[in-house]
């Protein structure tokens, strides 16, 4: 049985020997060199048929081991004969040279002919480049030639060693071939492992796909034994391994692959879907996250029984996890990139993972308070910061350290917004930044990001930031300028109190209150009106305090607050404040007065006029 050939061909060329491949189908059955569905075709008169009677459609596939490659000029042919007008449906498609077993839906990176292929007879022969999930046209035969009830095809397909591609038909199933559509020039993959049959087909043409007198060389005969370039960890007792070549069924020996710290020999060993360039090793006992381990893998073999010796691959064990609320937090924020101090002109945010997890955050959304913006794969490990941007300022900021990226970064307002991190539609950070927290107007101006001065501290803090002290006007993906800063000591102020009703009376701090169960314990009203409950609200810089009473129009009330009351930063006060309020009302004429007027200020002053009120009432002036 030699329906299948290498025939070595002497060269003394740069590369390895040669040899070709050809198959003209004259023996009985298929020969072992042909991988895939075998089980669904057979040879009947010396054609390969697709042989799947009685089925519902679907597409089949046959591949060999066929490396080919521009080190010399690669010729391709084959005759085919289809019992059928071809359409979108129902057409035959011929993997010339890709990196992988053309099974159905693989991201294949190569080219191939697809033979009709569309709706009524403009069916034509197409060359074209596989890019993963995406192919681009290169050459094409004449409209229609293909279109018709039986399609009888001779083809040659040529690439030079500089990748110039010809296309050549003979449309009477013949080898008098004539040139179709120029040639064009692509060397995007100038190397591939295999070629393949592939039949799209419904129930009606299930064995009306025929081949035959298969042709290919050069083929690259392989001497060297093969690499593992890669291993990666899938799961926490699995390992994946790339290797650069197909690999004979005798790699599959689990005791050949050992992984120290404890781990030990595999349990089993397989071809990853069929993949004979990737393993799936399987351990039964868990790696441990954030640990190195070394993969040691006694010996290799291809296809071409090349055996390697000992090869040892070194990786980390990350598992990602879920975040939680307070695991991610911001610490920088660039709204205002002009003008420029050094850093490029991008805004962008920085996030630090303060948590013990690995944080892979894939499709977790940064917010300004519209629709989330989705950021794109990137693992954050843990008490590592990373910078957030658009994936446009990814090479400009990536010089100053790692980012994640967005397809489309949201705008960030430069005096102040609101920004929200979700994962899973669950918040995980948030905080409202303003302008007045770079507190020095001239790095509020812009150029400079405002940085946090304490993780472990409120990021909602306003206190906790300033604007950078970094030469180039911020820190992204790195330990922010600021970090170790002291902060500051002032316990909050009470600013303002008024009566909004008569019932409820709201107070304003100069600084974000810290919220606590006793807080309105701190309050009392004199003359006496009892409060029965105090809220934050307006980012807790207010207090509305809930009376249990009215207030009556007229009284003039001292609002106390005692010591004990604290900001976000924990810096509590230690004296006493007090503060008036009442009901209000406008005034009526003659209830106020101008008592003062200075028109004339000497040089520096400022006008002012003074206003007295005469009236036994307590006037709103707004």
């Amino acid at each position: 049985m030699k329906p299948c050939y290498f025939l070595l061909l002497l060269q003394s060329l740069a590369f390895p020997l040669l040899a070709q491949f050809t198959d003209d189908f004259s023996a009985a059955t298929l020969a072992d060199h042909w991988q895939g569905e075998t089980d669904k075709f057979r040879i009947r008169t010396g054609e390969l048929q697709l042989f799947n009677d009685g089925s519902s459609g679907g597409t089949t596939v046959l591949y060999a081991t066929v490396p080919t490659s521009t080190a010399a000029e690669t010729t391709w042919r084959l005759q085919l004969r289809n019992e059928f007008a071809p359409s979108s449906s129902n057409f035959a498609t011929v993997y010339l040279v890709v990196n992988q077993p053309p099974v159905p839906d693989s991201p294949l990176e190569g080219y191939y002919l697809k033979i009709g292929g569309v709706s009524g007879t403009v069916d034509r022969v197409q060359l074209y480049r596989q890019d993963g999930n995406s192919s681009e046209l290169l050459l094409e035969g004449d409209e229609g030639a293909v279109g018709d009830n039986p399609v009888l095809l001779g083809v040659e397909v040529r690439r030079t060693t500089a990748g110039e591609w010809s296309l050549q038909m003979d449309y009477s199933g013949g080898t008098d071939y004539d040139p179709q559509g120029g040639t064009t020039i692509d060397n995007t993959y100038p190397e591939g492992l295999y070629f393949g049959l592939s039949c799209d087909y419904t129930s009606t043409r299930d064995t009306s796909f025929f081949f035959d007198n298969i042709f290919v060389a050069p083929v690259v005969v392989d001497e060297a034994a093969p690499v593992a370039e890669s291993v990666t960890a899938t799961g926490p007792n699995e390992l994946t391994v790339q290797v650069n070549e197909p690999l004979s069924s005798a790699v599959l020996i689990a005791a050949n692959y050992t992984v120290n710290n404890g781990i030990g020999t595999a349990q089993s060993v397989n071809f990853e879907n069929g993949d004979p360039t990737r393993l799936v090793l399987s351990f039964s006992n868990s790696f441990v996250n954030l640990t190195n381990y070394e993969l040691q893998i006694s010996s290799l073999v291809d296809l071409a029984e090349n055996a390697s010796g000992l090869q040892v691959l070194n990786f980390e064990f990350l598992l990602p996890e879920l975040a939680a609320p307070g695991d991610l937090i911001f610490t920088e924020i660039f709204a205002d990139p002009t003008p420029s101090l050094g850093l490029p002109d991008f805004e962008y945010v920085e996030i630090y993972n303060a948590s013990d997890k690995v944080i892979n955050l894939l499709g977790y959304g940064l917010s300004t308070g519209a629709t989330p913006r989705i950021i794109d794969d990137y693992l954050l490990l843990p008490n590592s910061y990373v910078t957030l941007c658009d994936r446009d300022a990814a090479d400009d900021l990536s010089a100053f350290g790692p980012v994640a990226t967005l397809a489309s970064f949201p705008a960030l307002t430069n005096g102040g917004d609101d920004l929200i991190l979700l994962a899973e539609n669950t918040v995980i950070s948030e905080l409202t930044y303003s302008i007045d927290w770079f507190v020095d107007p001239v790095k509020a101006a812009g150029g400079y990001s405002l940085e946090l001065i304490d993780p472990s501290v409120s990021g909602a803090c306003p206190g906790n930031w300033r604007g950078s002290e970094s030469g180039n006007g911020g820190t992204p993906g790195t330990q922010n300028s600021l970090f170790g800063a002291a902060l500051e000591t002032d316990p909050p102020l009470l600013l303002t109190a008024f009566a909004a009703t008569s019932t409820e009376i709201v107070l304003q701090f100069d600084d974000v209150v810290a919220d606590n169960p006793d807080l309105v314990d701190l309050f009392s009203l004199s003359p006496g009106v009892s409060i029965g409950a105090a809220l934050l609200e307006n980012n807790d810089q207010n207090i509305r305090l809930f009376l249990g009473g009215d207030l009556i129009e007229g009284v003039v009330y001292d609002l106390n607050l005692a010591v004990g009351i604290s900001d976000c930063l924990g810096n509590v006060s230690t004296v006493a404040q007090t503060l008036q309020l009442g009901l209000t009302q406008a005034p009526e004429p003659g209830e106020l007065l101008l008592s003062e007027i200075l028109f004339n200020p000497y040089s520096g002053g400022t006008d002012f006029v003074e206003l007295y009120n005469v009236s036994d009432k307590i006037l709103n002036l707004n």
